[in-house]
């Protein structure tokens, strides 16, 4: 396993643990705004997954 790959797999795990607790945490308002950002990335090819309601 290469070590940039390595690298990329942890930040996407720590990516993800900090959407679930924005989840958690989140008002109705403020889930909202987070998917409208995630779809703003995902249009621009920075896809990451969140939470599904």
């Amino acid at each position: 396993m290469s070590l940039m790959w390595r690298l990329a797999t942890e930040k996407a795990k720590r990516e993800a643990q900090l959407q679930r607790l924005e989840a958690l945490l989140a008002t109705p308002d403020d889930r909202a705004a987070l998917r409208a950002r995630q779809q703003a990335q995902a249009q621009q090819g920075q896809v990451r997954p969140g939470p599904q309601d």
